[in-house]
């Protein structure tokens, strides 16, 4: 339900800002690649993290909603789903910066799901603050990234108007929710896979510093244009 409801609400608000800017068919295409590139991003991710559950099981795993456990991948299959709409439709403009409204508050949507549906936890704390979950009190990294969307969000819908240049509000978004999610995996109980970090640490590092080193060479983080 949650998914559902966390897809409807990232395409609504998508819609709301860029059908009355372009063609409508453009706009349709565009969230169309970004669903699919989104869907099969989280799935391949999950996938590859998963292989030997999934691959005795592969339909009903293929049927499945996107999971929750997969935001990351979902991201970069979802942008890689607009370029290959927008190329295939000739569009040259920037389109990222609708989808850094409407993924934040969709991500926030999910999160609240994996809440009331027990996955996507923290690991076993003792502090006063952690929740009842799998069997032990853990950190509650899903109230953690609820209050985390929702303020990008809050953010990012404020200062939607002050970016310099067009693109600049989603490489934001992507940088913010990276730094976010590289620090809270630390007490999310994930596997580490390299180095002492979790894959999905290992996702966001060169996120960060591509996204990272774009608004340094420009001399200023925020691009706001400050007219």
């Amino acid at each position: 339900f949650f998914n559902a409801l966390a897809l409807l609400t990232g395409a609504g608000i998508y819609l709301r800002l860029t059908y009355s800017r372009g063609t409508p068919e453009n706009t349709m295409f565009l969230l169309a690649g970004a669903l699919s590139g989104g869907f099969i991003g989280a799935k391949t991710i999950d996938l590859i993290l998963n292989f030997k559950l999934v691959s005795a099981n592969l339909f009903p795993y293929l049927s499945q909603g996107i999971g929750s456990r997969t935001i990351l991948g979902g991201l970069i299959g979802g942008w890689i789903g607009v370029e290959a709409a927008k190329k295939i439709r000739g569009i040259r403009e920037k389109t990222g910066d609708p989808f850094a409204l409407s993924a934040p508050a969709a991500m926030g949507i999910g999160r609240i799901g994996c809440l009331l549906g027990g996955c996507c936890f923290g690991k076993p704390t003792g502090e006063w603050y952690g929740i009842y979950m799998a069997g032990q009190y853990r950190y509650p990294t899903q109230l953690i990234e609820i209050v985390f969307d929702f303020s990008l969000f809050l953010l990012l819908w404020v200062i939607r108007n002050k970016m310099k240049y067009p693109g600049d509000l989603f490489k934001l978004f992507i940088l913010g929710y990276s730094v976010f999610r590289f620090l809270i995996e630390f007490i999310r109980a994930e596997p580490v896979v390299w180095l002492g970090l979790t894959v999905y640490q290992l996702i966001a590092v060169p996120l960060i510093l591509i996204t990272g080193i774009y608004f340094f060479r420009k001399g200023d983080l925020y691009g706001f244009n400050r007219r």
